[in-house]
């Protein structure tokens, strides 16, 4: 998988079919997302392109309700490639584009930087400034382009649906089995460890204290 920052019109990622979203997590339903953009890119002899963003919009939008990240961009890329995805293109968040109406944000990004011949997203997409534009919204756009679009449903774990704020409230809750269960991978911090009270000698068996978490895997 090749990664770049930002558009690259030399690329060649061009005419090819493109997943956009924040993919926090690449759990399960994302995973299922990408083996259809896969699928349908090697059937049509095509490149499969993942957009994202960096940081996560909310962040510019609304700082203080900006959630958790499930993953860092390193193993956000390092799962997308794990499904056989061709390019990850990373966007550097700016207000420019978030200020983008529904129907520009699809002329300028779908149509205009990456051509696509055609689209996977999940039910819950939404796009353009202020979230205007939906999976309706897209289907209009796409058959009036003439490119295709195909929208996976979701992705049930027993009655749970997969989401990125589902697996955040489990883990919220301590139940990091259950979340590794929606991921589809194992759920990892990175951090430092660090001397502590040394009460792990005292139970029979020792402990690990971790300090400076960085980032979240």
């Amino acid at each position: 998988m090749k990664l770049l920052r930002g558009f690259d019109p030399n690329a060649g990622y061009h005419g090819g079919f493109l997943s956009i979203g924040n993919f926090d997590g690449v759990h399960r339903g994302h995973q299922q997302m990408m083996a259809c953009l896969v699928r349908h890119a090697q059937k049509q002899g095509v490149p499969s392109t993942v957009f994202t963003f960096d940081p996560h919009p909310i962040q510019l939008l609304r700082p203080n309700e900006c959630p958790p990240a499930l993953t860092s961009l390193d193993r956000k890329a390092e799962l997308i490639e794990a499904c056989g995805v061709d390019f990850l293109v990373v966007y550097a968040t700016d207000l420019r584009l978030l200020n983008l109406s529904a129907v520009e944000f699809f002329s300028s990004v779908v149509l205009d930087d990456f051509q696509a011949r055609g689209l996977v997203e999940g039910p819950n997409f939404f796009f353009g400034r202020d979230r205007a534009g939906n999976t309706e919204v897209l289907q209009k756009l796409c058959s009036d382009a003439g490119i295709g679009l195909d929208v996976v449903p979701p992705v049930f774990v027993g009655a749970s649906m997969v989401s990125s704020s589902v697996v955040r409230q489990l883990l919220a809750d301590g139940d990091v089995s259950q979340a590794s269960d929606l991921l589809g991978h194992r759920y990892r911090v990175v951090g430092r460890v660090s001397s502590g009270s040394q009460r792990g000698a005292k139970i029979g068996f020792p402990t690990a204290n971790l300090t400076d978490v960085v980032t979240v895997l």
